[in-house]
């Protein structure tokens, strides 16, 4: 989380284990890490909760997840305010990206991650990701 938030612009938000609500009859998710630009995060209802899904939604893969639950927990994402779903795989060293124009990209140490979302023209350094 520190690493995202080196890199996010004043007034946004990032956070661990973010809650939101991707759409009214939903309940409440939870986000690993999440994201949100300033203008979203001053669209958050009195209690704090985010309607939609965080800008940048970051799933840690823990042996319970199944890839059906990535998935699933992907679209619902990206379909309800994600611009980026990253799965952090810590045991295999990579990250995989999905973005909203349903593109998608896989991260390894010493490639470098696009943060233009966050500011445009830095990078996140992918083994930074998996120090110690």
């Amino acid at each position: 989380m520190a690493l995202l938030g080196e890199q996010a612009p004043s007034g946004s938000f990032v956070s661990m284990e973010m809650p939101f609500c991707a759409y009214p009859e939903y309940d409440m998710r939870v986000a690993d890490v999440g994201y949100i630009s300033r203008e979203r995060w001053a669209q958050t209802d009195p209690d704090g909760n985010l309607q939609g899904a965080p800008d940048i939604t970051i799933e840690i893969l823990s042996p319970s997840n199944t890839a059906r639950e990535m998935r699933e927990k992907c679209v619902l994402c990206l379909t309800h305010g994600s611009k980026q779903f990253w799965i952090v795989d810590e045991k295999n060293r990579r990250v995989h990206i999905n973005y909203d124009d349903k593109s998608s990209q896989s991260f390894a140490p010493g490639d470098e991650i696009p943060m233009d979302l966050l500011s445009p023209g830095k990078i996140l350094a992918v083994s930074r990701i998996f120090e110690a």
